[in-house]
């Protein structure tokens, strides 16, 4: 089955096309934002209206630290859209559960390659703030203290192709929304949106087309959250202490 997943995937990358932007290294690492001064606590108050001018200017004119042994906590930040009745249907089932443990696999194994990354967690939902902001997900990830937040959203759309003589198919485009928090400052030192695509074919052992649906999400926003990663890793990996 793990045969399989990985030759899906990679098929699905050769024949989608994605894409993306994520923040460059160059700029952390530029002569202009070493020189400036370390910010090494929060400037943001509860309310960030509140902010002062100078308040401002100071984090406009700081920098933070991006150091050796990170831990890293991860958040999965789910769309008020999305159907939950639907995922949780046929999200026991063996096979789906599979795939999506592979990719998450996959995306935390790559993190853990890097020699300035100690530890990568998730963040469970029972520590999830009700209304969500920057500072309450900081303040609820403090009790796993870890050095970075890495919080990711994605969207999906999904077309399903029916087809009476060949296997009908699922058609899935995400895009997901990510960003890394620095957990002493606040500070946003990385960003990335990446879009990609899944095509899944009905299985023999599909009851619905719910099921395909499913698989076809699960792969596309593999995709793009594996790509979130290995842009992460290289923004970690050449970053300067």
């Amino acid at each position: 089955m793990k045969l399989l997943i990985q030759l899906t995937l990679c098929f699905t990358v050769a024949s989608c096309a994605s894409a993306y932007k994520s923040t460059s290294v160059e700029h952390y690492n530029s002569e202009t934002y070493q020189k400036r001064e370390v910010v090494s606590e929060s400037l943001f108050g509860k309310d960030e209206k509140d902010m002062s001018e100078e308040q401002v200017q100071k984090l406009l004119n700081s920098r933070i630290k991006i150091g050796q042994n990170i831990k890293i906590a991860v958040y999965k930040l789910k769309s008020k859209t999305s159907s939950r009745s639907l995922y949780n249907a046929y999200s026991e089932r063996e096979d789906i559960q599979e795939l999506s443990n592979s990719i998450l696999k996959d995306f935390f194994e790559r993190l853990e390659k890097s020699n300035r990354i100690s530890d990568v967690s998730i963040m469970p939902s029972l520590l999830a703030p009700e209304e969500f902001n920057i500072n309450s997900i900081r303040k609820s990830a403090v009790r796993l203290q870890p050095d970075f937040l890495l919080i990711y959203k994605p969207r999906n759309y999904t077309d399903y192709e029916f087809n009476l003589f060949e296997k009908s198919k699922a058609k899935t485009s995400s895009t997901v929304e990510a960003l890394l928090i620095d957990m002493r400052t606040g500070i946003i030192p990385f960003t990335s949106v990446i879009t990609s695509t899944s095509v899944v074919s009905k299985e023999n052992n599909d009851w619905s087309q719910a099921e395909v649906f499913i698989r076809s999400k699960i792969q596309s926003e593999g995709l793009a959250l594996i790509q979130i990663g290995n842009d992460l890793l290289k923004f970690i990996n050449s970053s300067k202490n």
